[in-house]
């Protein structure tokens, strides 16, 4: 298997997201530095994906609030058996992956990870790749249109949440009903405008079309390719 694949999905969603693409969204996203700068205050940090699908990016962001390396949990590493491999290296690689495993974290990081979507069926698959992955504890789910989300931290003082979000909405061409998207994308919309004031928010999109439905300005677009679809990572501040 591709290494991009960390081994913990166990079924692939139809509009499931490339790992690498969530873990480069999550660094875009600037996640390890609120990580550290939540550490150094004290202060739980909450990253909520409000349209998780099967849940790849709340994933990527368990492993990295875990510090656990990408790919820990593969069972097969080809080059091991190419006749090329030079056995000597072997020692070295068995202590590679020793430091990985003994660098993971002891205790539970102070985060917390929403996600949420419409699909029952694509919860549960989030959660049993959250499971797979050793991070469910970290992971809070939740069921219903992302237009009459509500979230309860990160309060700015007045009911506002203050989390960093991270999605990835249908584009609708893996996805195929077009209206359904273009709604989804109004609803988004609403949720970042009145849930989500203070928040920066990072959105995947591969279809300029549907962007236009969010009704925002993006602060920043980084391109980048998803299964040779050419996309933009939007960020978009939620003043």
């Amino acid at each position: 298997a591709s290494l991009h694949k960390r081994g913990f999905k166990s079924k692939i969603h139809k509009a499931g997201l490339n790992e690498c693409a969530a873990a480069t969204m999550l660094r875009m996203a600037g996640l390890q530095r609120a990580l550290r700068e939540q550490e150094a205050g004290g202060n739980e940090l909450t990253l909520i994906d409000p349209m998780c699908g099967s849940g790849t990016i709340l994933t990527e962001a368990a492993l990295i609030a875990g510090n656990i390396a990408p790919g820990l949990y593969r069972r097969f590493w080809p080059f091991l058996s190419w006749p090329t491999f030079d056995a000597r290296a072997k020692t070295s690689w068995d202590g590679a992956m020793g430091h990985a495993k003994a660098s993971r974290r002891k205790e539970k990081p102070n985060v917390r990870l929403i996600g949420n979507d419409i699909h029952r069926g694509a919860l549960d698959l989030c959660m049993e790749n959250a499971k797979n992955a050793g991070v469910a504890p970290l992971v809070e789910l939740r069921h219903g249109d992302v237009g009459s989300l509500e979230i309860d931290s990160g309060s700015t003082g007045d009911g506002r949440c203050t989390p960093l979000v991270v999605t990835n909405p249908p584009w609708g061409q893996r996805l195929n009903d077009h209206d359904d998207v273009e709604a989804a994308w109004r609803n988004l919309g609403s949720f970042l405008k009145h849930q989500c004031q203070g928040s920066n928010a990072y959105v995947l999109s591969g279809d300029s079309a549907v962007t236009k439905h969010l009704r925002l300005k993006s602060d920043r677009r980084v391109s980048i390719t998803v299964g040779n679809v050419s996309c933009k990572i939007l960020h978009y501040s939620m003043y």
